[in-house]
């Protein structure tokens, strides 16, 4: 358990504690904000990475539904069985990058930042709520999205010559799922850029 502390008008962890007396001290406050810089960046990164293959995913979604409805040749299948695939793959490793990357240093941004807390709905109620609609974005991820991206592999893998009415199904519930997670993800990104401007509006 970690221990309390007074400190101000209520209680700190330990940590916080720590933090504030040591970590930003005069003589490692410039260093100690430079990687604080540094995180913020990868923070902001990760999330373009991650909702710059939303606009890509829309296109690539479309051309999927084009082809399905035709489908006639082999060729035709060759292609959407390819499309399908990069579909995929794109959308995994964005999604790995976007999500490992604003996890790790969404935490790390927290824990050792002054300015904000944990789930502290007495104030920053924007990071309160971006910090809760995190958590339902992993609960997606961690259970319907990987769920349906492994069953859609499964099919495809099975089916290698043709596609079938269970791959087509597959696709556009896997489809809706990703397109969920990217408005969540969407909405976590705006909280954070208005949130100053609606704080002094």
């Amino acid at each position: 358990m970690v221990s309390k502390l007074k400190h101000g008008k209520g209680e700190r962890s330990f940590t916080h504690y720590f933090v504030n007396k040591h970590l930003y001290s005069p003589k490692n406050y410039g260093a100690k904000m430079f990687v604080l810089s540094i995180l913020l960046v990868i923070h902001i990164l990760s999330a373009v990475i991650w909702l710059g293959f939303f606009p890509i995913e829309i296109i690539m979604r479309r051309k999927i539904t084009k082809l399905t409805t035709k489908n006639d040749t082999q060729s035709e299948t060759v292609i959407l069985r390819s499309l399908i695939s990069d579909y995929l793959q794109l959308n995994g490793l964005t999604g790995k990058i976007g999500l490992i990357g604003i996890l790790l240093t969404g935490v790390l941004l927290t824990s050792f930042s002054p300015y904000y807390s944990f789930f502290d709905f007495t104030a920053n109620h924007w990071l309160v709520t971006k910090q809760m609609v995190m958590i339902i974005i992993l609960i997606i991820v961690g259970t319907v999205y990987m769920s349906s991206a492994r069953k859609l592999r499964s099919s495809l893998s099975m089916n290698e010559k043709f596609i079938t009415e269970e791959d087509v199904y597959l696709v556009k519930k896997f489809g809706w799922v990703s397109f969920a997670v990217h408005i969540l993800v969407l909405i976590n990104f705006l909280l954070a850029i208005t949130h100053r401007f609606l704080s002094h509006s």
